[in-house]
């Protein structure tokens, strides 16, 4: 059970480095748009 938890790790880890990932980009693109006027 404790190696299933383990295993499932990297992915939660992953995904949340993914979802942080696309809040930058989106925030680069906000910031970019307030640039632009």
């Amino acid at each position: 059970e404790v190696s299933e938890v383990q295993s499932d790790l990297p992915l939660r880890i992953t995904e949340k480095h993914e979802l942080r990932t696309k809040d930058l980009d989106l925030a680069v693109l906000i910031q970019q748009l307030i640039d632009m006027y």
